[in-house]
């Protein structure tokens, strides 16, 4: 599949600032919600912010966006999270990831900058703080599995059912072999690209700094339960009526979830554009060429993870070992063998530059990947303020790196040219205001604005609905948006002429 759908969640770190200074991660998330929720008819009415109250007793923990199309609640009663709109390719899917941000972004700008806030509503704060950081490890942990609290990043992609054995959940692989076999591959090694960087403690050697505390945490290849299980791979029913992209016979959703959040452009770039093209690699066949089979992927995903330096090994059942680049070397070669579009083509030049950069030394990605990225800067701020990774300020720098505000490290860094970048701040801003072209993300973000035109009291809002495949759910009608490559259809085009009409007439 070259034109395929593709979106992202992202977990993110909430914390508030006590009138001490401490931090607490008592309800920052809810409490950053409400505000926004407060202001939807007024500083954040752009958002075109829509409830749906069926499922919801408080608007505040779960609403949809009619800007973009996404979605943005409280995950678990714990993380503020952020839904993207479905996309069609591997930029649009980065670029609306970072559109999810700039939303956050905004919403605590405009807490610190309430005269009331934290001098009258909630006086024993004094500050909020939202980061991408993923996971909370300020703390030495002899069992991190049980007691690190982790939030990173969910990935989905469509792909063809054939894909997807037809059986319920097991315990076992529920894909072919032939499919795990060059994805897991490619996915464990594909820490080194999209590894946020972080500090890591054990007992042997204290505090030290990995590619990617969250993978460290990954317990297994598949699961179903995200915190329990800890897998690479989310297995459920696909053809449930819950999820985002399934319902259509022909496809099923992979869904990712042991990936870090990236403040680097070019590491969630790559993250999706290598990715789907190791699904193309499996979808159209090109396995003649046999990939190597790891003995134990997760051991070696630790493994990887871990090594700042890209010298760890993992064995594979032909014996041999290898490192993560020499199995992304192999993942890039057989997709360079594809018939590629312009867009694949663009993906391939980055991914084959960036694997040549990281072969030099993590120094020549000092500027393009996260984890590359935030140790060259935790070294040189060590080393300029006299303290060393088993200092608390250590962990507070990796924290501060992801802040999502003006005073994060990442963004100083960008505002400084520190670092490189794919999409400008217009082309955030537009994101932010704009669905993805293309996709059913455009009819939902079209119906919600509809529907928000219309007076309340108005015969036509007892039926509203809004879903990830579905919208409007009446007696007289529904409107089906299963295919998420459908950006509208007959009967949401009579429904929306229908609403203007009836708003027309109800302004007249």
């Amino acid at each position: 599949m070259q034109k395929r759908i593709m979106g992202i969640e992202t977990e993110y770190g909430n914390l508030l600032v006590d009138n001490k200074g401490s931090f607490c991660d008592e309800d920052a998330g809810q409490i950053l919600l409400n505000h926004v929720w407060a202001n939807k008819d007024g500083e954040f009415r752009f958002l075109n912010m829509f409830w749906d109250n069926r499922y919801k007793y408080y608007p505040e923990e779960d609403f949809w966006l009619g800007s973009n199309g996404g979605k943005i609640m409280i995950d678990n009663q714990v993380h503020l999270e952020y839904s993207s709109p479905e996309c069609a390719n591997a930029r649009d899917a980065a670029l609306y990831s970072f559109a999810g941000d700039a939303i956050v972004e905004r919403a605590v700008s405009s807490i610190r900058g309430s005269a009331d806030f934290f001098d009258v509503r909630y006086k024993k704060y004094r500050d909020i703080f939202i980061t991408k950081d993923n996971c909370d490890f300020l703390r030495e942990s002899t069992n991190p599995h049980e007691e690190v609290k982790s939030y990173g990043s969910h990935e989905s992609y469509l792909i063809p059912a054939r894909f997807s054995k037809e059986q319920k959940w097991k315990g076992k692989n529920p894909y072919p072999e032939i499919f795990s076999s060059i994805l897991i591959p490619f996915l464990v090694s594909r820490v080194i690209l999209h590894g946020s960087g972080g500090l890591w403690w054990a007992r042997e050697n204290g505090w030290h700094y990995v590619l990617s505390p969250r993978a460290l945490l990954t317990k297994k290849r598949y699961g179903v339960i995200t915190v329990k299980d800890r897998p690479l791979i989310q297995i459920a029913d696909e053809r449930d009526s819950s999820g985002k992209m399934e319902n259509l016979p022909q496809w099923v959703r992979l869904h990712l979830i042991y990936a870090d959040s990236n403040m680097s452009h070019i590491s969630t770039f790559l993250r999706f554009g290598t990715t789907s093209l190791a699904l193309r690699l499996c979808e159209e066949k090109t396995w003649s060429v046999q990939f190597p089979v790891l003995e134990n992927p997760i051991a070696a995903l630790h493994a990887f993870a871990s090594d700042p330096t890209l010298r760890e090994t993992a064995r594979a059942e032909d014996g041999n070992e290898y490192t993560a680049l020499d199995l992304q070397k192999i993942c890039l070669e057989k997709a360079l063998r594809l018939s590629l579009s312009k867009k694949e083509k663009e993906i391939c030049r980055l991914w084959e530059r960036t694997i040549a950069h990281l072969e030099m030394g993590p120094e020549y990605v000092s500027r393009e990947l996260d984890w590359a990225i935030k140790k060259s800067f935790l070294e040189s701020s060590a080393k300029k303020h006299s303290y060393d990774l088993q200092d608390k300020k250590a962990r507070i720098f990796c924290v501060r790196y992801s802040d999502l505000s003006d005073r994060g490290i990442f963004n100083m860094l960008k505002r400084a040219e520190g670092v490189e970048t794919l999409f400008s701040d217009e082309e955030i801003r537009s994101a932010v205001l704009n669905p993805p072209p293309y996709t059913r993300a455009q009819a939902r973000a079209r119906y919600i604005r509809a529907v928000l035109k219309l007076q309340s009291g108005h015969p036509f809002l007892s039926d509203v609905a809004v879903g990830w495949h579905y919208l409007h759910e009446g007696r007289e009608f529904e409107i089906d948006i299963k295919d998420p490559f459908c950006a509208t259809n007959c009967e949401l085009d009579a429904f929306l002429r229908e609403a203007d009409e009836q708003s027309k007439r109800t302004g007249e």
